[in-house]
């Protein structure tokens, strides 16, 4: 009799999936709020923020300036994006002293000497840390057959790991390359899970107490990611790492949280969908699978971070916020019709 009962219980909820999922259902028009300011809530505050020159690291940049923070360092591997890409949108959404409160110095996130240099000139001209927002990352898009960590021996027998990339290919496999590294060799186990952790071993020690770290994961760190699965782990390993850090260093009055976006309008979704990325996104993601009907916005992602670096957020720490519009909640109800 309970099998029975079981198996009429799974007709109903099959019928009624195949009954939702069929029919035609009305999209409705969203369009985001504008950008909200709360003013002065990070008035004095040191910030520091990794991947700043565009999407997601650059509108950060822009929340803390505009609430009151006295300094805002960001940091990039490449000059000429920022000054291409930051620079304007920071004269039009600030105005022309942006550079009075944000300043670029160049960093590679990968290199343990690069992350060390930039935080000593933190805390040597402005005394320590109060936010760290470790936001670097890239988006690879092999397959795991395809993808590459080959390891050589060392002068003293040690096992060392050069640099592969989801671009490259054997080039990053040449251990000269070990210690000066250039843009063909992309890959997020380095960028995004490496380079996260050597910024918080070198973050810590220089934060204030009070201090508030906020790591960039992603909503692939939930789920897996075919075609980008080294991506996913790399975004998962952000997560689990965040959870680890913030127990370590909660006696120290220093909060370590994440955020999880899902598909946001940045320069990443042209790597990861190919030309036009952010119109193949929105189109996907935004007209089928999201609830609130579009893709998200960088500053939106901002926002949550600032909220987390806030007081407003004191009690707040090893967690993860998603920023997904919805598609982690519901992903079976928007599964297209």
């Amino acid at each position: 009799m309970k099998e029975i009962y079981t198996l009429i219980v799974f007709v109903i909820v099959c019928l009624f999936l195949v009954y939702f999922m069929t029919q035609k259902r009305e999209r409705y028009s969203f369009s985001p709020p504008r950008i909200v300011v709360n003013s002065k809530r990070f008035e004095d505050k040191i910030v520091f923020i990794t991947g700043g020159s565009s999407g997601m690291g650059m509108w950060t940049a822009i929340k803390f300036a505009l609430e009151g923070a006295k300094r805002v360092v960001i940091c990039s591997r490449y000059k000429d994006r920022f000054e291409n890409t930051a620079v304007p949108v920071f004269e039009r959404v600030i105005g022309t002293k942006w550079n009075e409160i944000i300043e670029w110095k160049r960093c590679d996130v990968r290199l343990e000497k690069d992350v060390k240099e930039i935080i000593n000139y933190i805390k040597n001209k402005y005394g320590g840390i109060d936010v760290a927002v470790n936001n670097a990352g890239v988006v690879n898009g092999d397959v795991i057959e395809d993808t590459t960590l080959p390891t050589f021996e060392g002068e003293k027998d040690e096992i060392l790991i050069s640099l592969p990339g989801a671009v490259g290919g054997e080039k990053c496999a040449d251990p000269s390359l070990t210690n000066s590294l250039d843009k063909v060799c992309e890959n997020p186990i380095f960028t995004d899970a490496i380079g996260v952790y050597l910024c918080l071993k070198n973050e810590v020690p220089a934060m204030n107490s009070g201090g508030a770290i906020v790591n960039t994961s992603s909503l692939n760190a939930k789920w897996g990611s075919p075609g980008a699965a080294w991506y996913g782990a790399s975004k998962a390993f952000i997560e689990n790492l965040t959870k680890g850090v913030a127990g370590e260093v909660a006696p120290r009055n220093i909060r370590v949280n994440c955020v999880l976006p899902g598909a946001i309008d940045t320069p990443l979704l042209d790597s990861q969908y190919g030309k036009n990325g952010r119109e193949k996104a929105n189109k996907l993601f935004g007209s089928i699978f999201v609830p609130l009907g579009r893709i998200g916005e960088p500053w939106e992602v901002a926002s949550t971070i600032a909220f987390l670096a806030s007081d407003e957020a004191s009690y707040i720490t090893g967690t993860g916020i998603m920023i997904d519009g919805g598609l982690s909640a519901t992903p079976i109800l928007n599964c297209p019709s």
